[in-house]
């Protein structure tokens, strides 16, 4: 678990990128990394050679189809 956590440490200082999510995967004991279509070119490089330097099995990249887009705004409740 300090791996995985380590790891998101490593995600949040080098590719916080908008277009992009991460969680931990109990199934897996990996890091998901998703990136939508809006992440691309040097963006994409950034995210994809920061999840390589976290080494092998640690985390895996995915694209996902459509873009993210938030439904809540500051201050709102969440029920």
């Amino acid at each position: 678990m300090g791996e995985l956590r380590s790891a998101t440490g490593t995600l949040t200082r080098d590719a916080t990128i908008p277009g992009t999510a991460w969680a931990l995967d109990p199934r897996t004991n990996q890091v998901l990394v998703t990136a939508d279509t809006t992440v691309t070119g040097a963006r994409w490089d950034t995210l994809e050679s920061t999840v390589r330097s976290l080494g092998d099995g640690v985390a895996r990249i995915q694209k996902s189809a459509g873009e993210f887009k938030p439904f809540l705004e500051g201050g709102d409740a969440i029920f």
